[in-house]
């Protein structure tokens, strides 16, 4: 049985709705950003910052439908007056490591939290563009049963994530 589970991404309704009626309870750990992320090639090399209307054209790829850095998106640009078929999007894929490929590759662009790409931005195949303005954050969720936090090694896990010595973000 799974006790204590970390979530990416916003609650929805759904999702809080699903959670109160299995019995388990949520606690915020962080806030990160998505940033926008290209291939370090003569494309982008110049390229420091890009505007929304910038990123509607750039060739986008996603994560699927249901993930927590797709409904990042999704809600984001909502705010802006903007729905995700308006974006030039060019692939969705189901894994971080998938996408990083493809825009390694050159196919094109995407939304990812820092942590997720800093070796690859510390090797120089990928780069971050700041997008004017818009700031797309995203949440980390702990999920977790009451009664796990009676249990020392649960409590002592929880107390590691919400400190500032965790190490991962």
């Amino acid at each position: 049985t799974v006790e204590m589970g970390i979530i990416e991404g916003p609650l929805t309704p759904d999702l809080k709705e699903t959670l109160v009626r299995e019995g388990i309870f949520t606690r915020w750990l962080m806030r990160d950003q998505l940033y926008l992320i290209v291939p370090n090639n003569e494309t982008y090399r110049n390229t420091e910052n890009a505007s929304l209307d910038d990123l509607k054209e750039l060739p986008l790829i996603i994560r699927e439908e249901g993930s927590g850095i797709r409904t990042t998106l999704e809600q984001t640009i909502r705010k802006q007056g903007l729905q995700l078929a308006e974006l030039k999007v060019v692939q969705e894929l189901n894994t971080t490591n998938a996408i990083l490929s493809a825009v390694a590759s050159g196919i094109g662009v995407t939304l990812l939290p820092k942590m997720v790409v800093s070796k690859e931005l510390r090797l120089g195949y990928l780069k971050i563009i700041s997008l004017n303005g818009l700031q797309f954050e995203h949440d980390y969720t702990l999920l977790y049963y009451p009664q796990t936090m009676k249990k020392k090694a649960y409590n002592a896990f929880y107390k590691l994530l919400a400190s500032k010595e965790r190490g991962f973000a």
